[in-house]
């Protein structure tokens, strides 16, 4: 698998496939549906704050990946541009949404 073919996923669902922003040259997961098969699993009185969230997600999701891709179709990737890239704040803001969720989710099963 090149470089470029290595899937960017950020959740390994129980089943061992990819959920996540899937990669530059492979359609994403479904990463609305993998949360929301958690949050169904929760059966909470209302949903509508999980749902307005999951739009956060699939946002955020897109626009990190159109920086994961603006580093992908570069003819060299530098350390340097990797570092920027890590310092986006659109990756970062998909990141803290899925730190966000992971704990919502945690906070349920301790209960």
């Amino acid at each position: 698998m090149s470089e470029q073919q290595k899937p960017w996923a950020f959740i390994a669902h129980k089943d061992g496939y990819w959920a996540g922003v899937g990669s530059a040259t492979m359609p994403k997961r479904d990463l609305r549906k993998f949360i929301g098969d958690f949050v169904k699993r929760l059966n909470i009185e209302s949903a509508a704050p999980y749902t307005a969230f999951m739009h956060v997600i699939d946002r955020d999701a897109r626009d990190a990946m159109a920086a994961v891709r603006l580093v992908l179709a570069q003819p060299s990737i530098s350390s340097q541009l990797v570092d920027n890239l890590n310092a986006s704040i659109h990756l970062r803001a998909l990141l803290t949404d899925l730190f966000l969720i992971d704990e919502v989710f945690k906070s349920h099963r301790r209960s």
